[in-house]
């Protein structure tokens, strides 16, 4: 996460910017009710729920240490998306 360095804020809106979210979104953006998360991780909250983004983003990290493994075992291997759907993988939503 990459915060901006000054109170301009940021020029362009990248998915690793830091953004202030509010962790009960009816309640204000109090000191004990707000924190710093990733751009994408505050705009998925605006429709998903905490556990939905950390499952989310578990299934997208399990998905990337299955790659590196499959790369660094045979770099002639096909591409991930191929070997995961050979396995039929399933993950909290859906195919993978």
């Amino acid at each position: 996460m990459i915060l901006p360095r000054d109170s301009g804020g940021f020029t362009s809106h990248l998915p690793t910017n830091a953004s202030l979210d509010r962790i009960n979104n009816e309640v204000g953006y109090r000191r004990n009710n707000v924190r710093f998360v990733s751009l994408i991780a505050n705009l998925a909250r605006q429709q998903f729920s905490d556990e939905d983004v950390f499952d989310f983003a578990l299934e997208v990290a399990k998905r990337n240490r299955l790659k590196q493994l499959v790369e660094l075992t045979n770099p002639a291997s096909p591409p991930i998306g191929g070997l995961l759907g050979s396995l039929g993988a399933d993950g909290p939503y859906g195919k993978l």
